[in-house]
């Protein structure tokens, strides 16, 4: 949020009054969003992105009782709907055999849970063993773990400014969720249990994984079992696509 701050909406609405901002004003604003120089083009969708955070933030602006509320329009963008292409079954099943082999890595104990259970890639650096409750067989997502700016400073694409990790709640409050476990998976956690401070997955130096160094290392391990690269994310559509299948209720 506050990278797309510095870059597209200070330098546009910054200096004006909250009040004074019209939906014309708001159009103007989006229509700007092409003409930053030194930036790739935006798509439309990141554009209405930007609308929206700006939107939001006016609003709570005017979150008080002496001033007025009004809801800005936000300007039409044409926004293609984005196909998601899934890895191919083998590979899914080639992946889930390599893991199965080599628990005691704990990367691929890791990338096992989330396979099966669906959860986010912070959510997964974030577990400790403290929340799988192995007699019962069920995992609790309570935490996430995500690389954030800690500076004001805009980042002008030269100059990334400093960043620190961070362990916060999960991405929304629905987020914090129990999840039940497979009976084979669960044998597998009981097998590999360490104490509950225990991160699920280790750094060299740090007691966690931060999501960078998990991404390195599943690209490794998607080479070693000579699978076409695919993101992480992919894990977890893949896993809602199953359960669809298998017949559970979408939402």
């Amino acid at each position: 949020y506050q990278s797309i701050v510095s870059r597209y909406v200070i330098p546009i609405l910054g200096g004006l009054s909250v009040l004074k901002i019209t939906d014309e004003t708001f159009a103007e604003f989006a229509e700007s969003l092409d003409e930053y120089p030194d930036k790739k083009c935006l798509s439309d969708r990141y554009k209405k992105y930007i609308c929206s955070l700006s939107r939001q933030i006016i609003r709570n602006l005017l979150n008080f009782p002496h001033l007025e509320q009004k809801i800005l329009l936000i300007p039409e963008f044409q926004i293609q709907k984005k196909i998601i292409q899934l890895p191919p079954e083998q590979d899914l099943i080639r992946l889930k055999q390599y893991l199965l082999k080599n628990p005691e890595d704990d990367t691929c104990l890791g990338i096992l849970v989330a396979m099966s259970t669906g959860i986010r890639i912070g959510e997964l650096c974030a577990l400790q063993w403290g929340d799988f409750d192995l007699e019962k067989g069920n995992l609790i997502i309570r935490r996430n773990l995500q690389r954030i700016r800690t500076d004001e400073e805009p980042d002008d694409g030269k100059h990334k400014g400093r960043t620190q990790v961070c362990i916060q709640m999960p991405k929304t409050t629905s987020s914090i969720r129990i999840i039940p476990l497979a009976d084979d998976l669960t044998d597998i956690l009981r097998a590999c249990r360490k104490s509950p401070e225990k991160y699920l997955i280790s750094g060299r130096k740090r007691a966690w994984s931060e999501v960078r160094t998990l991404q390195y290392r599943f690209s490794a391990i998607l080479k070693k079992c000579q699978i076409r690269p695919f993101h992480f994310h992919l894990l977890r559509h893949a896993f809602a696509s199953r359960c669809v299948e298998l017949g559970c209720d979408i939402k």
